[in-house]
């Protein structure tokens, strides 16, 4: 057998082939890893630039809602007069002026009277939840006992306060049963978890301080400021974060005991493994749901997987079963979080869950 014969100029060639293979290979390859290195670090700069501008724009929330809770206390506290509603409304409605990101601002007191100012303005949510034509700028919101039992009147207003439309209706709700009155304090102002708004169940915080006015110095009234958690999940959205909109990242906002504040990850529609069929219902039975109206059930904060909230919306294996029973039989439950245990469990021997 002869020895194979490779040519020197074949062996340059093929060395010099392989080297600048090799040379390329690591050329990308680094040039891959600058990139990426470069592309990262750059992310984490805008990242770290937005999450500067989220906590100024959290902490300028917190304070314009401290500021405005004391400056109203303080001037119901020092007028000698009972002021009127419209007076009231007055006063509200400039400090959500001066305050657009406020969704509304009530007071509670000690004998459940209610009153509050919507703004319409602070979340599109907020619009469609209430039932507000487009011409509307405010709703005022009165809860108070009468002759005819607990009553809710809701007014719609426009900008200039032109009455356009008031509906009158049946209330369950009581301002002394809710986390931000029992947890109000006549020293500082307080701020209650991620909890379900009742009338729009729709999630927020609230701040809220506790007064007494001083022409009654035996009723306790209680100034809440509410905040909607959407305005702090659109800072959270992938082009406020400076990152393409299908970038598909999640982003979350904790509080300092770990609960999720907001969220820009979108809620996915629940879907059933299984066709949901409605049961059949007789005509007594189809008559007494829908005359019972919505059962109010509880919600706890962080018992998972079986029952929790996140953000204040509720979530759980327990949930997911109510969820069923409601389209099966077509009851309406109405959630109620932000309470501890304990503060359930009274609430459900006092027949209000």
């Amino acid at each position: 057998m002869k020895d194979a014969k490779i040519s020197l100029r074949f062996t340059v060639g093929g060395m010099f082939l392989l080297a600048t293979i090799l040379t390329a290979t690591v050329a990308v390859s680094l040039q891959y890893y600058f990139s990426k290195t470069m592309a990262t670090e750059h992310t984490l700069s805008k990242l770290t630039m937005v999450s500067q501008e989220l906590s100024d724009y959290v902490e300028a929330i917190d304070s314009d809602a401290i500021n405005t809770a004391q400056l109203l206390s303080s001037v119901n506290r020092s007028v000698s007069s009972q002021m009127s509603n419209q007076e009231v409304r007055n006063i509200l409605s400039e400090a959500i002026k001066d305050n657009p990101l406020f969704y509304s601002i009530y007071i509670g007191s000690s004998n459940d009277d209610f009153f509050q100012i919507i703004n319409l303005d602070s979340s599109p949510i907020v619009r469609e939840k209430i039932d507000a034509s487009e011409t509307d700028r405010w709703v005022v919101i009165e809860i108070a006992n009468s002759s005819d039992g607990r009553l809710r009147s809701t007014s719609y207003y426009d900008e200039a306060f032109n009455l356009r439309d008031v509906v009158t209706e049946s209330s369950n709700y009581f301002p002394t049963t809710r986390p931000w009155y029992i947890s109000a304090s006549t020293d500082v102002v307080g701020k209650t978890q991620p909890y379900l708004f009742q009338h729009l169940q729709i999630t927020g915080q609230t701040y809220s301080l506790a007064f007494q006015s001083k022409n009654d110095q035996n009723s306790q009234h209680v100034i809440g400021i509410d905040i909607v958690l959407s305005s702090l999940a659109n800072k959270l959205s992938a082009t406020a974060l400076g990152l393409e909109a299908d970038s598909q990242v999640e982003s979350f906002l904790y509080s300092t005991s770990g609960n999720i504040i907001a969220t820009n990850r979108k809620r996915e529609p629940k879907s059933s493994a299984f066709e949901v069929k409605p049961l059949y219902l007789t005509s007594s039975q189809q008559a007494l749901v829908s005359e019972m109206g919505p059962i109010k059930i509880s919600n706890q904060n962080d018992w998972g997987p079986m029952d929790f909230s996140v953000s204040g919306q509720p979530n759980g294996y327990a949930i997911d079963m109510l969820e069923l029973i409601s389209q099966q039989t077509g009851i309406e439950f109405k959630y109620v979080n932000g309470f501890s245990w304990q503060e359930l469990t009274d609430k459900f021997r006092e027949g209000e869950l």
